[in-house]
């Protein structure tokens, strides 16, 4: 009679019994391999080779897999009812435990010649409860342990009190939001004198630029542009209101009439590109990425700044200090020395405005308006009078029907004796009213000597002779005035805007004029032109030619608070 084996059931032939079965195809041959085909279909791919199955557990039935054992000598918790997950490979075998009264995770390992101890590596505690809701909370769902989390419409509460029918949920409030930093560059090609948007700016545009009237722009929702706004400051950094609010005023009464600006980063990049060409890259971003370093105005004095303020209007001085009000003439014939002293006169924080907070005025209007032609752009300014013989600036406040937007108004009735046009063409970035054009107005914390350029973050340190400032080491550009086609771009001073070379023209490159450093002077900084400059004019007219002790009628100051938390 025919037999099979013990393990798979495989038949067994016996010729002695089987006469003429000695060959039954289908039974030797068929059978069998499908018997065997199936055993290895079943096997775990887990399965313990010969050299591990040694070392796995003695409790456990099988090489790998689930095993329940109650109180085992080797329980990692004493008196625990637990689950046991056995996997092993090659001679590596590792146990995680399960708890099922304490609901933990124990995790051990097999060394080679005994197993390592228990570690417990997940409890309860570490998990995070919580209910998805489809309504709030109330004192009636008080059946979950405190620290549960009730998940409800993008809502979430936590409950901090279980009392059976009066339970504690308090709602959890998202004040810091998780994002994608954006970032918004411009490329300009110094060898082509072309412009492209790059990063997050692409495809951004400002409506009715080169326009009069007020520019609406797709930066408009954009950090930081979107936080730039008028308000109005006390003389301790306390922001009395905002534009808009009912008791913004800009007669001085509520405050001085300045413009909030936030903290955010920048870069600046410059490059040979494979074809040879020179370029700038100009960038923002609304938080802080690889590159970008804290924009230098919000780190100060070794202490970052989350906001700055910047006068909304050139300053006047009355009353042996500096004011930002609407509706007066600008101040000019003061030295920079005395317009320092008369803005530090409002109090600690206060001073005018310099080098560092102009140069992030520039750099936030080119990568908005996509260009350096911004009298092209945006406006021409109060730039079209005659040079007259007195202060024939025009007084401020023209641009308050624009609010925080940007762009130009036409003024025909011209103020203070000025001559020579029928109108005149006040206008305002985001909230300040002629950052260039209508007077002068000194960039302090900046001086320039024969060895190079010296600049100061810390208002507090702010003179007249460069004493205790960072040292540029560089030649400046020297007795050599005119249109600016090329920037510096030097370590530790990327942040600015300084003239390289003047081969320009008033409507290529950087399409504003340079008066350069006086060989062998100590000169002060000066910035955008007057009511007389014409096409000369812009937000990159530098004049880095005078001296400390100059007073002249057509340059003015503007204010600037520091806040000193």
């Amino acid at each position: 009679m025919a037999s099979y084996t013990g393990n798979l059931d495989l038949y067994k032939v016996d010729p002695t019994v089987d006469g003429d079965d000695t060959f039954n195809i289908d039974l030797l041959l068929n059978n069998n391999w499908d018997k065997i085909d199936q055993f290895f279909n079943s096997l775990d791919s887990g399965t313990v080779k010969e050299e591990a199955s040694s070392v796995v557990d003695i409790n456990n039935a099988l090489n790998s897999g689930f095993y329940v054992a109650e109180n085992p000598s080797n329980a990692p918790v004493n008196n625990e009812l637990y689950l046991i997950l056995v996997i092993a490979n090659e001679g590596r075998v590792v146990q995680y435990a399960f708890t099922l009264g304490t609901k933990e995770i124990y995790f051990r390992f097999y060394t080679g010649s005994s197993w390592s101890n228990w570690n417990l590596v997940l409890t309860e505690a570490d998990g995070i409860k919580k209910v998805n809701a489809s309504s709030k909370p109330t004192i009636n769902d008080y059946d979950h342990e405190v620290g549960t989390l009730w998940i409800y419409d993008k809502n979430i509460y936590i409950l901090v009190d279980n009392t059976v029918d009066d339970a504690v949920w308090e709602s959890v409030i998202n004040d810091e939001k998780i994002k994608r930093v954006r970032e918004y560059g411009l490329r300009w090609n110094k060898t082509t004198d072309t412009y492209t948007r790059l990063g997050d700016a692409q495809g951004l545009e400002v409506q009715g630029a080169g326009t009069t009237g007020e520019h609406l722009s797709d930066f408009d929702d954009v950090y930081p542009y979107s936080e730039m706004r008028r308000c109005n400051l006390s003389d301790k950094g306390v922001v009395n209101a905002y534009y808009g609010d009912p008791d913004f005023a800009t007669d001085g009464s509520n405050g001085q009439v300045m413009v909030e600006m936030v903290k955010h980063y920048y870069k600046t990049d410059h490059y040979t590109n494979g074809s040879g060409e020179e370029v700038f890259e100009f960038w923002v971003a609304d938080g802080k990425k690889a590159g970008y370093e804290i924009e230098p105005n919000f780190y100060r004095d070794g202490s970052v700044k989350d906001k700055i303020y910047i006068g909304a209007v050139e300053g006047n001085v009355s009353g042996g200090k500096m004011r930002s009000i609407f509706s007066v003439q600008p101040t000019t014939e003061y030295t920079i020395g005395q317009f320092r002293g008369y803005a530090e006169a409002r109090g600690a924080g206060w001073t005018q405005r310099g080098l560092l907070v102009t140069s992030l005025i520039q750099r936030l209007m080119i990568i908005e308006y996509g260009t350096f032609n911004l009298q092209s752009a945006l406006s021409e300014g109060i730039t079209n009078l005659d040079s007259g013989t007195g202060n024939h600036s025009q007084n401020t406040g023209y641009t308050d029907s624009l609010g925080n937007h940007s762009g130009e108004v036409i003024k025909s009735a011209l103020d203070n004796g000025a001559t020579g046009a029928s109108e005149t063409y006040p206008f305002s970035y985001r909230g300040i009213e002629n950052p260039y054009g209508n007077t002068w107005e000194f960039a302090d914390g900046f001086i320039i000597k024969d060895d190079g350029y010296y600049f100061e973050d810390d208002h507090n340190n702010f003179n007249d002779t460069g004493s205790g400032y960072n040292h540029i080491n560089v030649s400046p550009l020297t007795d050599s005035d005119g249109y600016v086609d090329n920037l510096q771009y030097l370590s530790d001073f990327e942040f600015a805007f300084i003239p390289k070379s003047t081969g320009g023209t008033s409507n290529t490159h950087i399409t504003d004029y340079h008066w350069s450093h006086d060989a062998g002077e100590v000169n002060i900084a000066r910035v955008g032109a007057a009511w007389s400059h014409g096409l000369r004019a812009g937000a990159f007219f530098w004049t880095l030619s005078n001296v400390a002790s100059a007073s002249i009628r057509d340059i003015s100051a503007r204010l600037l608070y520091i806040p000193q938390e």
